[in-house]
């Protein structure tokens, strides 16, 4: 839903697009909307960037993680890209952040990867990512913030 005034009114469920490889439908049998817990960024061009889950199979254990991008403050999205996969860890709960560079980060709390945090990055601005690796600590989930001093 979505507030222009400050949290005094409320309008309408925003649907979020699907992922083309979700393989679980919704309860009416429809293609299942994107979703994730974890923050959103918005880039210094204003476009939005959310980083979302698709199962893979009938089952939540083989997930991939995905960018949608929205150029008008989410009343729609577009597919971007896959983020990250893996025959057997479940990324979920992604942060994203955008450097001063412009560059994307994603923060991604897993499972069956013994809760360790794992970090991937964009240097095109969300076209593509390169390969994920482990951050070497557990995180459950992450937070993307910039620091100021």
């Amino acid at each position: 839903m979505r507030s222009t005034d400050g949290g005094n009114k409320w309008e309408g469920a925003i649907i979020s697009p699907n992922i083309p490889s979700e393989k679980n439908p919704d309860v009416f049998g429809n293609p299942m909307p994107a979703c994730n817990r974890g923050a959103m960024c918005e880039g210094k061009d204003g476009r939005i960037y959310w980083a979302v889950i698709a199962n893979n199979a009938d089952s939540v254990i083989n997930t991939s993680l995905h960018l949608l991008t929205s150029d008008d403050k989410g009343m729609t999205w577009e597919y971007a890209c896959p983020v990250a996969k893996h025959e057997t860890i479940y990324f979920t709960e992604t942060s994203l952040y955008q450097t001063p560079k412009g560059y994307l980060v994603a923060f991604m709390r897993t499972a069956n990867y013994d809760d360790y945090a794992c970090i991937v990055r964009s240097t095109d601005g969300g076209k593509s990512f390169g390969q994920w690796e482990s951050m070497g600590f557990k995180g459950l989930p992450l937070a993307a913030v910039k620091l100021t001093g």
